[in-house]
């Protein structure tokens, strides 16, 4: 090989290794795994710097919901419970001591319990059987809850003091189950609702809804909120923008195949959305350039990763949540 030739090789080659180091570059994130009590099936909710929340469902003859907190995010103790067998935490977004608790599940009792003390006593504000809880993106005070019906239809229902008085607000007759409610950051008249026969949208707060996709089993949504007329869907088989009500499916990398997609998060004052992607193994993606990456791969456990979480104070850290560990990733910039 002559000498200009061999030059030409030797620049092909350092090229090459530089867009390889960049590649393993963007998914060799630092993780950490940080083991959850074994005696336990803990559902971390809640993380704010070396604290934390959780929750475990007991179905042993008390239908309870007992709740954890943690000092460094591996011992946990008991807090107090509540009497339904599955029910959910919601921290206020304003108030880490004020949580409330959801349930609409045969087992135990139905509807929502509010605490003011981080959740060492409870009372009932709501009697009904409650699926999904959303606080207002711009009012943290105002709160949303979805009822469904049997054997179609949902009924939401608002309060604008945290949980005290509620009033119905919207009805989705023909929607079937509703899992989730998103509420657009700019424009709270404008609303998308996930449920089992597609996802519905409102423009005008909920006194008419439209259904604007049935393609693919939905499984959340997430409005933009740097971008707030664009939102996001995760379904059974890859992730859909959605822009005026018009839904289009989004560029999918190869590194990041078509899989059962989960858990859409936004970082906090961004536009980078993240998400659970599960094919072959469970993975976390983002968008970026309008396109799915994989940024990282959880390894397999006993239990697969199902939810993702921002620190509350930190949204450069973002956890990967199963009920045996939690895997802390510490976010580029």
């Amino acid at each position: 090989m002559n000498r200009p030739n061999l030059l030409k090789y030797l620049l092909v080659v350092l090229l090459l290794i530089a867009v390889s180091s960049a590649c393993q570059a963007s998914q060799s994130l630092e993780k950490t795994i940080i083991p959850l009590p074994k005696n336990h099936e803990l559902y971390v909710f809640w993380v704010g710097g070396s604290q934390a929340l959780a929750q475990e469902h007991k179905r042993d003859g008390t239908d309870e919901t007992i709740l954890y907190k943690s000092a460094n995010l591996k011992d946990y103790e008991v807090l107090g419970s509540v009497p339904t067998g599955e029910g959910y935490f919601h921290v206020s977004p304003e108030n880490k001591k004020v949580l409330f608790c959801i349930s609409a599940q045969a087992y135990g009792q139905k509807g929502i319990w509010k605490s003011q003390d981080g959740g060492r006593s409870w009372r009932n504000i709501f009697k009904e059987p409650v699926d999904f809880l959303l606080f207002y993106p711009t009012k943290a005070t105002t709160m949303l809850v979805i009822k469904n019906n049997d054997p179609v239809g949902a009924e939401i229902f608002i309060s604008k003091n945290q949980g005290e008085n509620w009033s119905k607000f919207s009805v989705i007759q023909k929607a079937l189950s509703v899992s989730q409610i998103a509420v657009n950051p700019k424009d709270p008249k404008k609303m998308i609702a996930v449920a089992h026969n597609g996802v519905w949208s409102t423009v005008d707060n909920g006194q008419t809804w439209s259904n604007i996709f049935t393609e693919s089993r939905p499984a959340g949504v997430a409005y933009n909120p740097k971008s707030p007329d664009e939102a996001y869907l995760a379904t059974q088989d890859g992730v859909y923008r959605v822009v005026n009500n018009e839904v289009s499916k989004m560029n999918i990398s190869e590194d990041c195949p078509n899989g059962w997609t989960r858990k859409l998060i936004f970082r906090p004052k961004t536009r980078t959305l993240y998400f659970l992607n599960e094919k072959e193994n469970t993975s976390l993606c983002r968008i970026e350039n309008g396109n799915a990456k994989t940024i990282t791969t959880f390894e397999s456990s006993k239990w697969s990763v199902f939810d993702l979480l921002f620190d509350s104070g930190s949204s450069k850290v973002l956890y990967g949540v199963s009920y045996d560990q939690l895997i802390k990733i510490e976010l580029d910039n």
